[in-house]
């Protein structure tokens, strides 16, 4: 029971309003900071995704560049052998036709160290087995 003077009341009042100021005070802070942090981590985020894109572009110009160069290197190859004489030399089994494998060997065998992929893109080979 008893009474409270509101001048006892008052000191204890006024030290929690300050407490919480203090306390508001760091929370807004704290949120500035998480705040500042977040645009950091999209800047950052944007960057990987950047770069992840760069490194892809790259890639696909690096894939197309050796694909051009087999596709330069055959067919300087090409010419200086005589393109007739090439195709004649293949076709000395004489049923025209030739299996992918075969191919790549006989290309390869040309000089040209290529990928099976490369070199089907390069000759257009789609349909032979």
């Amino acid at each position: 029971g008893g009474t409270l003077e509101m001048s006892e009341v008052k000191p204890a009042f006024q030290k929690l309003q300050e407490e919480a100021m203090a306390h508001q005070a760091l929370v807004q802070k704290a949120e500035e900071s998480f705040e500042r942090a977040r645009r950091r981590l999209q800047v950052v985020t944007e960057a990987i995704a950047d770069t992840a894109g760069a490194w892809e572009a790259e890639a696909r110009q690096q894939e197309a560049a050796a694909r051009l160069h087999v596709a330069l290197r055959f067919g300087l190859l090409l010419h200086e052998a005589g393109r007739g004489v090439v195709l004649q030399e293949w076709g000395e089994t004489g049923i025209g036709r030739m299996t992918k494998v075969d191919l790549r060997k006989r290309v390869r065998k040309m000089g040209i160290a290529a990928s099976d992929v490369d070199i089907d893109e390069t000759l257009g080979v789609t349909s032979v087995p």
